[in-house]
């Protein structure tokens, strides 16, 4: 298992531990962000606010990337990791809300991004297809979702199909840029294709940057949909593959699994497959009991979280 090794800083006749000198100075920092954040930020959570999208451009034959800009270009979205936004557009006569989470940083100024697939039964997704720059949609947010902590878990598992890379994309991309955080990511991470793999750029560097921090594993569950340069998996995550390519050794039913997570995020088949998904019930999201691969694992439900 990874472990931190404190050091020590001399500060005159003061000895601290320089892990708790770091989470100091970060948590100060958050509480600025923070206060920061609630003077300038451009979403609110009780009501919608419209945004004027800045852009729409296609990065895969059904997905575009979203930039919706502030009414400031000081602003920032007021989101935290993690969390997302609800959507709402009048289609048919009739309001449409869905939630999405943006791939932006939380304090990114001026704008706010988002990578999103068009379905054909999509209501709302075909509707953000046919916006044009200039247009607006209403956004309201933040929607808390997991609420992440620097160094609160040694290693994060992370298994993803398809859109459901945005939330984990929120937290490791902010996690890695935390030169105080010492969390490590395991990505496994499923497409129909190649050309489906969302943000596969901006992936491939996070863990070329920081190799101790994140590793990536790929799979495309078509094999007719593999080119002959692919040197990933093909069929769907098993536990042959979650064990071997993700977690290892070091996030197991066995471990201390108060040191470790396991996050899940996808569509519903896959969902089912790999932990059985989440549901509303009265109004609240409810996680729901653990199924799939990982219970045959041994995971048990406070393993596992699921967006």
């Amino acid at each position: 298992m990874f472990k931190l090794q404190p050091r020590t800083i001399l500060r005159g006749a003061m000895i601290l531990p320089m892990g708790y000198l770091g989470k100091t100075i970060y948590d100060n920092m958050q509480q600025r962000n923070s206060i920061y954040a609630e003077q300038k930020q451009a979403l609110d959570s009780s009501k919608f606010v419209p945004l004027e999208l800045a852009s729409a451009d296609k990065i895969s034959h059904d997905t575009k990337k979203y930039v919706f800009k502030f009414e400031d270009k000081d602003q920032v979205s007021g989101l935290h990791v993690a969390s997302c936004v609800l959507t709402m557009a009048n289609i048919d006569g009739k309001n449409v809300v869905r939630p999405y989470t943006p791939v932006t940083h939380v304090d990114e100024k001026g704008h706010m991004d988002f990578v999103i697939k068009t379905y054909e039964k999509g209501n709302m997704s075909k509707h953000l297809d046919q916006l044009k720059p200039g247009d607006k949609l209403l956004i309201k947010g933040p929607i808390p979702k997991y609420p992440y902590k620097p160094n609160e878990k040694e290693h994060i598992g992370m298994i993803a199909g398809g859109t459901g890379i945005a939330p984990m994309y929120q937290i490791f991309s902010h996690a890695l840029a935390n030169p105080e955080d010492k969390t490590k990511f395991s990505l496994l991470y499923s497409n129909v294709s190649q050309e489906d793999i969302l943000l596969r750029k901006e992936i491939d560097e996070l863990a070329k940057k920081y190799p101790n921090r994140f590793k990536v594993h790929y799979s495309i569950s078509k094999k007719d949909k593999v080119g002959t340069d692919w040197k990933y998996g093909v069929g769907y995550f098993d536990k042959k593959v979650i064990e071997e390519k993700a977690f290892k050794s070091e996030i197991t039913p066995e471990g201390d699994q108060s040191k470790n997570l396991v996050l899940v995020c996808g569509p519903p088949r896959f969902m089912d497959a790999i932990s059985g998904d989440s549901y509303f019930e009265n109004g609240k999201k409810v996680q729901g009991p653990l199924k799939g691969v990982l219970k045959e694992m041994g995971f048990k439900e406070q393993d596992v979280f699921k967006f």
